[in-house]
């Protein structure tokens, strides 16, 4: 890179990294990396001063990813504009990364699995205020705190006017809104384990507007729990930049996975590890015509569809009533649960061989005479084969698919009956 700032022999740099110079705090002048893993997208801030003379753009920012990992592509969105990397060029060229704001980075590189970006780093002041525009309540700010906090302890002054706080990877959600108080224990209303890193970014949005904003300065540093998801290894999605938080509550017992589907596509998933979940729905483009969402579950090595209702906040009462697709940006459903015992269900009873080579046979049954429809899909959501779509007599059913024209891989096999829906895992090795 060029510029005096960044061509330090190692003798002069201390151990830490950070440039010798009499009197100076380690913490003052180091090197900050990130990390992009590849298909991910993160939340990113860039709370540090540039060299003297140096602006702060996208094409600065991550010259030196650039020039290590040759990306073949890169997208920057900001919360009213963005900037796209095209090997050689970007576009806009000169795209200001002002230091308090949040930019959600997408990087892809064709052969590391994660990219890194080593940034000299002089942080801004951790006391710096910031002015709000009136003119709107979301907000795309970065932690410039050097302290971990959880985001009820970064800011304290402000959190009774807090409507949400949006991070990469959790969601929070004042449960006392004045459209209505929920009056439930969800787990988007739950501080714990929600908490804020230096560098990263997030979406504030006010219920009501202070004039300036600014985080709380701890005055010791402090410990910090855990935010990493744990990713669902059964629900596969695709992230983008924005998404939907699910709050869903009496999950039954048994089971590990949940997963949000929109239009047979998954969007979303959660490891469960209670009777409460938040899922990150990352909704695809909505129609014309709005798409309902559904909810599955995996457990015991099985998997089915469930029927949900959704929270009204205005009548402070759950209605059967559908989520729909892009109708808001956090939700709060309550699964039906079913007894086991109850008569007229749907039975998947897996397939064998599994994993199979090239053929497999499928073995169901059906409480009622109607209409069967047997489709396989790839882990993408992508419809791979309609097996069945006819109408079949009530009992026991076996049905044969030949893979031959397939790849090796994990397929899902959909059966819709009797207005219920059952999925399984299909392994193909060749």
């Amino acid at each position: 890179m060029d510029g005096d700032d960044y061509d330090y022999e190692p003798e002069d740099l201390e151990q830490d990294g950070s440039r010798y110079e009499m009197g100076a705090q380690h913490y003052k002048h180091t090197y900050n990396v990130k990390y992009y893993p590849h298909e991910d997208i993160r939340w990113e801030g860039f709370p540090w001063n540039p060299p003297t003379g140096q602006s702060m753009t996208a094409d600065f920012m991550f010259d030196q990813l650039v020039e290590d990992h040759d990306p073949t592509g890169i997208n920057i969105v900001g919360k009213d504009d963005q900037t796209a990397y095209t090997d050689p060029n970007w576009n806009p060229v000169n795209y200001p990364m002002t230091t308090t704001n949040l930019f959600k980075c997408d990087v892809s590189v064709s052969t590391d699995y994660v990219a890194e970006q080593q940034i000299y780093d002089d942080p801004i002041d951790e006391y710096t205020e910031i002015t709000l525009d009136p003119n709107t309540n979301e907000y795309w700010i970065t932690y410039w705190v050097q302290t971990p906090q959880r985001v009820d302890e970064a800011l304290p002054d402000l959190w009774d006017d807090i409507a949400s706080v949006s991070a990469e990877n959790w969601y929070w959600f004042n449960t006392s809104s004045p459209r209505g108080e929920i009056g439930l224990s969800s787990p988007s209303g739950d501080v714990k384990g929600k908490y804020l890193y230096y560098g990263k970014g997030y979406v504030v949005k006010f219920r009501n507007i202070p004039s300036t904003f600014s985080w709380n300065v701890p005055s010791i540093w402090g410990t910090s729990g855990s935010t990493q998801n744990r990713k669902t290894t059964y629900f596969e999605y695709d992230e983008t930049t924005e998404y939907m938080a699910l709050d869903v509550l009496d999950i039954p017992a048994g089971v590990e996975e949940i997963g949000v589907f929109q239009n047979d596509t998954c969007i979303g998933g959660a490891v469960v590890d209670s009777s409460s979940a938040t899922i990150l729905c990352y909704e695809q483009p909505v129609e014309r015509t709005q798409s309902s969402l559904t909810i599955e579950t995996w457990g015991s090595r099985s998997a089915s569809s469930v029927d949900y209702e959704h929270y009204n906040r205005n009548t402070q009462s759950f209605a059967s009533k559908k989520l729909m697709a892009g109708s808001q940006d956090y939700a709060l459903v309550r699964i039906i649960q079913t007894g086991e015992s109850a008569p007229g269900i749907v039975e998947l009873m897996g397939n064998y061989p599994n994993p199979f080579n090239p053929t497999t046979t499928i073995r169901y049954n059906l409480p009622q005479d109607g209409k069967v429809t047997i489709t396989v899909y790839n882990v993408r959501g992508q419809r791979v084969v309609t097996l069945l779509s006819t109408k079949q007599t009530a009992g026991e059913h076996e049905l044969t698919w030949n893979a031959q024209d397939q790849a090796s891989g994990v397929y899902l096999l959909r059966l819709e009956a009797a207005g219920q829906t059952r999925t399984s895992k299909l392994l193909l090795l060749k």
